[in-house]
């Protein structure tokens, strides 16, 4: 005579860890291009846009967005390159949530 014995398994997954985008000030860029920055690297329509531009302005600085951190470094270079290419200065970092 056999004996089944029942198991039960169970499996935790861990999320992965959330990192911000923040957008630091420098007073020189203009907003028209750090809202087209938003839209095109950000995909944030003009409501958010003007939302974030508002907080960058009266706090020197604003989260962009929340993601995974490889995610947040690949959008931090894409905004760089784009900023770079046209000769403004503002700046773009990863910082844990």
């Amino acid at each position: 005579m056999t004996t089944a014995t029942a198991t039960k398994t169970t499996t935790s997954i861990k999320m992965p860890s959330q990192f911000k985008v923040v957008m630091l000030n420098d007073k020189e860029t203009p907003d028209s291009f750090i809202a087209s920055v938003l839209l095109k690297v950000f995909d944030h329509g003009d409501s958010a846009s003007a939302q974030i531009i508002q907080r960058l302005r009266s706090e020197n600085r604003a989260t962009v967005m929340i993601t995974t951190h490889e995610i947040a470094k690949q959008k931090v270079e894409d905004a760089h390159k784009l900023i770079a290419h046209f000769g403004h200065g503002i700046q773009c970092r990863v910082e844990p949530a």
